[in-house]
């Protein structure tokens, strides 16, 4: 009689041990595809970054070889503001870095996994040696 309430507290366990690991993987696979669409955010701001960058640097190069030019020329004629300069207006220099959330090798067979697959592989690997 002992035995069998031994095997059926040992199967109860069992049984919320895989309802975790479960959990554990749907929590896993939930995170992973939040983090992507944050990824897939961010790299829109990059993109939109990288592009205010390079119409800044369009303006500063057309406002300094166009107008800034001749602004500078009539102080040397003597018919701009006395002890005022004009600075020069340089590029932005600064590259937005990309974000990547990309596939890697899987352990051991040779084939390219995503995060998410790999969590999936381990949750269900896991599952299958909490049943033994």
């Amino acid at each position: 009689m002992t035995g069998a309430l031994i095997a059926v507290a040992y199967g109860r366990r069992q049984e919320a041990l895989a309802r975790n690991a479960q959990e554990v993987a749907d929590l896993g696979r939930q995170l992973y595809e939040r983090i992507a669409k944050l990824g897939e955010h961010w790299a829109s701001v990059g993109d939109k970054l990288g592009k205010a960058v390079d119409a800044y640097n369009s303006a500063t190069s057309t406002l300094e070889s166009r107008v800034l030019v001749s602004a500078r020329r009539l102080r040397e004629l003597k018919a701009g503001a006395e002890g005022m300069e004009i600075e020069v207006i340089g590029p932005v220099e600064r590259a937005v870095q990309a974000v990547a959330l990309s596939a890697v090798p899987s352990e051991g067979n040779g084939q390219w996994t995503t995060r998410e697959q790999r969590v999936q592989e381990k949750a269900e690997c896991w599952i299958a040696n909490s049943r033994h």
